[in-house]
């Protein structure tokens, strides 16, 4: 009997994302952006909402940067904004001995475009998993015509976005003046 209720109280937590970030929505009207939990993501992303128009975010903090960063520049129609372009880093391809192997492809938050044509993407990571590394140098290698790929972090205590790179130099001066 009690194995039963662990089990109910376990069902009715909301269902967390496998790197524990914080889903968002972010309602265009009202320029609002919300929190919500893994079950609310599903079904705004399956359900078409009458009246409401909005974007759905893997993460708070993506939500966070479009709204904070590029909005403020897309209401001024300096910039346009392509939200998770796919880009495919090696192609599908089938090994001499009939084996076949799919596509490895990326998929960051942001692709930016400025009115003068210049153009780089943004990729929003609260921690980098391992493949991470890997996708970031065959992009930059496939894709020149990006620059350098843009990892941004939101740290507090930092002053709110940064670069990966930053976020790395910063803590590393923070460790040495302990």
């Amino acid at each position: 009997m009690r194995r039963k209720a662990v089990q109910q109280t376990e069902e009715q937590q909301p269902k967390k994302h496998k790197y524990n970030a914080t889903k968002a929505v972010f309602y265009i009207d009202s320029e609002q952006l919300q929190k919500i939990d893994a079950n609310e993501y599903k079904r705004l992303k399956q359900s078409k909402m009458e009246g409401y128009e909005f974007y759905l975010f893997d993460s708070y903090h993506e939500g966070l940067y479009y709204m904070s960063k590029l909005l403020p520049l897309i209401k001024k129609g300096k910039i346009t904004v392509e939200m998770q372009p796919k880009f495919v880093l090696l192609e599908a391809f089938t090994t001499s001995d009939g084996k076949k192997n799919q596509a490895i492809t990326y998929i960051p938050d942001f692709k930016v475009i400025y009115d003068d044509g210049r153009q780089f993407v943004v990729d929003i990571k609260g921690m980098e998993d391992q493949k991470f590394p890997l996708k970031r140098k065959m992009f930059e290698h496939r894709y020149p015509e990006y620059g350098s790929l843009k990892v941004m972090k939101h740290v507090q205590k930092f002053g709110g976005f940064i670069t990966h790179e930053k976020y790395l130099e910063l803590k590393k001066l923070e460790k040495k003046d302990k």
